[in-house]
């Protein structure tokens, strides 16, 4: 069997590029004679103007390789949002056009947009969604909002991919950024934007640290960053925080390894966050929002404390939690290792081929098994 998968360039930021590389290479190895295409942004701040030369031309370039490669199937690498719907426009149908079956995987969906979208965007989500034999997407939720839209379509939830390989420290995280072996760690990691719960975080900080001493990292970069640094600063956290910035994402196991909780109170539309699947993996106990893929996946208590999203006093109470019940953080860390093993790259490799297969026959292929 011949696929052609679409890459994001693996300079461009996020987990999308750790964990499709990881797909990509797994099919090979399991016998998928797969090609790969690089579309998308290449850096993280391209300019207008680069980015319509390089649309424009990485649609030339689709049209000529699947010319010369005559795949079974184009397996777009995308998400739903405005962005990616501009772009995919014309790369789905063209697609079609070439006699191609088209597999969209959508990596999170903006459900604002297609509950309340214009009839302009309307008009661009119909073709982009009746132009693909398949969508996938990343939770049970996601399925069900899609499939009260497009209720003819088929709509299917997949995973991620993870390395179990690479879940070792490299170096002593702590010690690199200078903080105490003998203070808890918590971790909050992700891009740095509002609805990630930064502000959650940084107002729980300052209820626990009236009665317990702890240290949070907090790894990233993004729009709000000075934002939260200052508010840090007047809250007198100064020596109780540190701003990594950006960390590549080879690099984050380290930080992973070496803290004692994950802080990610997110309230962002998130499909699969990788932070929470990075952290299964590692055994490092997770405190987060019932949200989309950890709904379908983890349990309240035994992967993960879930709590309300804006609700820093409920954060503040599960951060006390796991840090006085030495026992519940041991039996979570195992859980999530045990869970994380559904993850693995050769199963989730293994799962969609057997959706290639169903799709090559005609059929619309099962959902992933919870």
């Amino acid at each position: 069997m011949k696929v052609l998968m679409t890459l994001p360039d693996k300079r461009v930021r996020g987990g999308p590029p750790s964990h499709l590389y990881l797909l990509y290479d797994e099919l090979g190895r399991q016998g998928i004679d797969v090609h790969s295409f690089i579309y998308g942004g290449r850096v993280h701040d391209e300019s207008l103007f680069t980015k319509i030369v390089s649309r424009l031309s990485d649609l030339f370039k689709l049209i000529v390789m699947i010319i010369k490669v005559r795949p079974d199937m184009v397996q777009f690498n995308s998400s739903f949002d405005k962005r990616a719907i501009v772009r995919d426009i014309f790369f789905v149908p063209v697609a079609r056009l070439l006699g191609q079956r088209v597999i969209t995987k959508f990596h999170g969906s903006d459900q604002a947009l297609l509950n309340n979208a214009g009839r302009f965007w309307r008009i661009l989500i119909w073709i982009i969604i009746r132009g693909s034999n398949v969508i996938c997407l990343l939770s049970g939720e996601e399925k069900e909002n899609f499939i009260q839209k497009f209720p003819k379509d088929c709509f299917v939830v997949v995973k991620n991919a993870l390395d179990f390989d690479r879940y070792e420290a490299k170096i002593d995280f702590r010690k690199e950024h200078g903080i105490p072996e003998d203070v808890p760690l918590l971790l909050f990691i992700a891009r740095f934007i509002e609805s990630k719960g930064l502000n959650e975080v940084i107002e729980a900080m300052k209820i626990i640290l009236k009665d317990r001493d702890i240290h949070t990292v907090f790894a990233g970069d993004g729009p709000v960053k000075e934002k939260y640094e200052k508010m840090s600063l007047d809250y007198g956290l100064k020596d109780k925080v540190t701003f990594t910035g950006y960390i590549p994402e080879d690099d984050t196991v380290n930080a992973y390894i070496s803290s004692d909780m994950l802080v990610f109170p997110t309230y962002h539309e998130e499909g699969m966050p990788m932070v929470v699947f990075h952290s299964m993996a590692s055994g490092l106990p997770v405190i987060t929002t019932r949200m989309r893929a950890t709904a379908d996946w983890m349990k309240d208590g035994e992967h993960c404390l879930f709590i309300p999203p804006r609700d820093p006093g409920k954060l503040a109470d599960a951060i006390m939690k796991l840090l006085n019940d030495t026992e519940l953080a041991t039996r979570m860390s195992k859980n999530e290792k045990e869970l994380a093993k559904k993850f693995d790259k050769r199963i989730v490799a293994g799962e969609f081929i057997s959706m290639y297969k169903a799709l090559k026959s005609g059929k619309c292929s099962i959902d992933t098994q919870y």
